[in-house]
């Protein structure tokens, strides 16, 4: 990659280049070049569009406990 504005974003890992199936090459936004857009302005991926996020996802996979579990000491 040259100079410039893309040569700049490439050696940063926030674009690559890519291949479709159809053989056709272009530029995609990398995970680390849409975590940036998604910090700057909330843009989300269209891929991740309608899924929770993180936190969300952490707290249905691991609900918080229902029952406390009493400890008790041993002498």
């Amino acid at each position: 990659m040259g100079g410039g504005t893309d040569g700049a974003l490439y050696r940063r890992g926030l674009i690559g280049r890519g291949v479709d199936a159809r053989g056709w090459t272009g530029w995609y936004l990398s995970p680390l070049g849409w975590a940036v857009l998604h910090h700057l302005d909330g843009t989300t991926r269209p891929a991740d569009a309608g899924r929770p996020d993180l936190n969300t996802a952490l707290a249905e996979a691991y609900p918080a406990e229902q029952h406390v579990v009493e400890q008790v000491a041993t002498t």
